[in-house]
């Protein structure tokens, strides 16, 4: 009698303990980077993060970078801010999207990511080689390298 009560009370219990087993249904992982590259000739450029979720399955939810990004003090009017890879900086992943005036520029958004490319960009990230690199106006530019502040490999989050 006592194993029917509580077997017929466990949902409840479970529900009062703040505790749904059947909320998790995916798996995520995280990273996080930032960076900053500093030139007397050139400026200043601040990275404040560049991050990426990624979910398993992936209809979960949208899979993205969001950035925020400022640089200060140009000798020229920012013209172009892409990420790169270190290993081919000829390569633009992505260009960020930027406001600009002549001296300086401010980067906040996010940028979709096509699911054949969710594990390039998590270990692009990941191991450090992701680079933002800022084009100016007279033909030079910054590069930031990104170093990681935040890695969390796959796991099934706490589903309260």
């Amino acid at each position: 009698m006592k194993r029917h009560v509580f077997l017929a009370l466990l949902p409840i219990l479970l529900a009062v303990g703040g505790c749904n087993v059947y909320a998790c249904k995916y798996e995520t992982r995280f990273v996080a980077t930032r960076g900053a590259a500093s030139s007397s000739a050139d400026g200043n450029v601040n990275v404040e993060y560049l991050n990426f979720r990624d979910y398993d399955p992936p209809e979960t939810a949208l899979i993205s970078v969001s950035y925020v990004a400022k640089g200060e003090g140009l000798t020229a009017a920012p013209t172009r801010l892409a990420l790169r890879d270190a290993r081919d900086l000829s390569r633009v992943m992505t260009d960020l999207g930027m406001n600009t005036s002549p001296v300086s520029f401010a980067a906040a958004s996010a940028f979709n990511v096509a699911l054949s490319d969710r594990n390039y960009i998590f270990e692009l990230l990941a191991s450090g080689n992701g680079r933002v690199i800022l084009d100016l106006a007279n033909g030079t530019s910054l590069t930031v390298p990104l170093v990681v502040s935040t890695r969390e490999d796959w796991h099934r989050p706490s589903c309260d």
